[in-house]
């Protein structure tokens, strides 16, 4: 991929990047990061209130803001959402302890007609 002014591999080196400030986040399991998409996510653990749980929740939230802050990185906040239970992240519906595929997503697969034969394959 060439970008403008002859940049090359844009989209790869900024994944790495992204990657590599989250690096600490990533292996605890708290953020997934895909390009500019960021979920920061925690399971209500067993011997916690849903308060304490919250709070936690809110300092990972701060701790992402910092990093993206001290690497001179932005949220638009148009596009942000937080403390929810369910969200929709890259095309999949994610909450109620569930993963699914948006409806959208799978229709044309849903409605594929039944092959009869190897040359329909």
């Amino acid at each position: 991929m060439v970008m403008f002014f002859g940049l090359t591999n844009l989209p790869e080196t900024f994944q790495t990047m992204m990657n590599t400030i989250f690096h600490k986040q990533i292996a605890q399991g708290t953020l997934i990061v895909y390009m500019d998409n960021i979920a920061v996510h925690t399971e209500q653990r067993a011997n916690k209130s849903e308060e304490q749980h919250l709070e936690r929740h809110q300092e990972l939230v701060r701790e992402m803001l910092t990093i993206l802050w001290k690497h001179n990185l932005y949220l638009n906040i148009e596009k942000c959402q937080f403390e929810q239970t369910k969200v929709d992240y890259l095309g999949v519906h994610v909450g109620d302890k569930q993963i699914k595929m948006e409806e959208g997503k799978i229709e044309k697969v849903k409605d594929w007609k039944l092959l009869r034969n190897v040359t329909e394959v």
